[in-house]
């Protein structure tokens, strides 16, 4: 389970602590052979991986290096770029184009092939109007057409039904039964035409009807669904059918909605975004395109939220700098580093081999930790051990010198004079027994016992008066010895 806090040890936890923060650190970091990224040595370098997959060779914020977004995260500039595409919400380019090609790529070529039919010229190219757009192409022929009545044509009839008919007229035979006039000649059907539709001057080049049809023809080119790559075969369904989508493409595209690239025309800034992407070839994941490789990132990342992350950080890069700045305050305290003088080699084992140095046997004393029990045991050693033949503070060094001041058990007379030698006390009461057996002779006593007169020069006053007194003087030389358990041994 993650932790939120940061965990840290002090100076002054045990043992038992660093390997339970140690864990702790361990389990937040997670196992580096879990790590799905092809660096799985350790999570820096998995991190790094990542890094490079998202950033490039920029060394910059992700923020910083998408300064062209409102946005300043990945997920929320591609958000952007969908609104952008699709308006506010987004959408799917396969469910909103009207277009035969459901890709915004394909569906802009289907447009273009629409209007510019196999040519690769840009429209202005193409056309041969005045006008370098389709809109005031279409309105300029309609000016080149002329207004109503056409009274610069040299038929007698002033508009173009009835011009041709009366030219139709003067080439075929007469009566026009099939003109669609009350008149079926060719005078009564234009006068019949030119009462309806006055006068009109033409504003082609050529000055007879003739040659303004030409033109026009010339102009309008030829007139196939083939040709102008349309589904109608008119020039008005054509048009309708070009406005119908170009009312499409003006919803989709919205050209009155400023763009947030540098460039200013949706071509340029597709390409500004192309090239902000990048080549989706050189993509190192599994997935091909942007979209997959974006949901294939996120896969590997998991949910970025600072529950989900254990991090007081809720994005990817500021979890990155969080526990970078752990790993920093972590290094300084473990030193990887410095050389253990342990035979362990890693800080776990090394724990380990200190673990089963100290034992896992309870402690007999009322504190419950090693150095405690240490300090503990010092205090009631402390400096009591003092005085002749011993050593202050040092229990080993005493009783090696009260055992070299008594001297060794197998010292003691073998000669039967002391009947127990087991031990001091023994002897003592062995000699005891022996001196009570004494008769009041003093020939006996000083030849089992000895003189008073030889006893040692040290033994001074009272102490020499007689051999319990002497004995007694000894035994207040001897100092109290006890054992671990608070036990006396003499």
């Amino acid at each position: 389970m993650a932790t939120n806090p940061p965990t840290k040890t002090t100076i002054l936890d045990t043992f038992t602590t660093l390997v339970t923060n140690t864990n702790t650190v361990s389990l937040d970091l997670g196992a580096t052979g879990r790590l799905n990224t092809n660096e799985d040595s350790s999570a820096v370098a998995a991190i790094n991986e990542l890094e490079l997959g998202i950033r490039g060779t920029s060394n910059n914020l992700v923020a910083t290096d998408l300064a062209d977004f409102t946005a300043n995260n990945i997920v929320s500039a591609l958000n952007e770029l969908d609104s952008d595409l699709h308006g506010s919400g987004g959408g799917n380019a396969k469910a909103d184009l009207t277009t035969n090609a459901k890709a915004i790529v394909d569906g802009i070529n289907e447009l273009e092939v629409g209007i510019r039919g196999t040519s690769n010229n840009l429209v202005a190219t193409d056309l041969a109007t005045t006008a370098n757009d389709l809109v005031t192409a279409v309105n300029e022929l309609d000016s080149d057409i002329g207004a109503r009545p056409h009274t610069n044509l040299t038929t007698t009839a002033k508009t173009l039904t009835a011009g041709v008919n009366e030219l139709d007229s003067d080439i075929g035979a007469r009566p026009h039964t099939n003109l669609t006039t009350t008149a079926k000649t060719l005078t009564g059907a234009v006068n019949e035409l030119d009462a309806l539709q006055g006068n009109v001057t033409m504003g082609t080049t050529a000055s007879t009807i003739t040659g303004a049809v030409r033109e026009h023809d010339l102009e309008l080119g030829t007139i196939t669904s083939g040709a102008m790559g349309t589904n109608a075969s008119t020039v008005s369904t054509a048009i309708a059918e070009l406005d119908s989508d170009r009312d499409v493409l003006i919803t989709f595209v919205e050209p009155k909605q400023a763009i947030n690239t540098t460039a200013t025309t949706v071509a340029d800034a597709i390409n500004e975004h192309e090239a902000d992407i990048g080549t989706v070839g050189n993509l190192t994941t599994s997935a091909s395109n942007l979209t997959s490789a974006v949901n294939e990132l996120d896969t590997e990342l998991g949910t970025i939220t600072a529950g989900a992350m254990g991090t007081n950080a809720s994005t990817v890069s500021t979890a990155i700098a969080e526990l970078d700045s752990d790993r920093d305050v972590l290094i300084t305290f473990v030193e990887p580093k410095q050389s253990l003088t342990t035979t362990a080699t890693t800080l776990a084992d090394a724990i380990n081999e200190h673990d089963a140095e100290i034992g896992a046997a309870s402690l007999n004393t009322s504190a419950t930790t090693l150095r405690g029990a240490i300090n503990e045991l010092h205090t009631e050693v402390g400096t009591a051990i003092s005085g002749d033949n011993l050593t202050t503070g040092n229990i080993g060094s005493s009783l090696n010198l009260l055992d070299s001041a008594v001297g060794d058990l197998a010292n003691f007379n073998t000669d039967g004079s002391v009947s127990n030698r087991t031990n001091v006390v023994s002897a003592i009461n062995s000699l005891a027994d022996d001196i009570s057996l004494l008769d009041s002779d003093g020939t006996v006593r000083d030849n089992r016992l000895g003189s008073l007169n030889d006893l040692d020069a040290a033994f001074v006053g009272a102490e020499r008066d007689n051999f319990v007194a002497a004995l007694n003087a000894l035994r207040a030389d001897i100092p109290l010895i006890y054992d671990e358990n608070g036990t006396q041994l003499n």
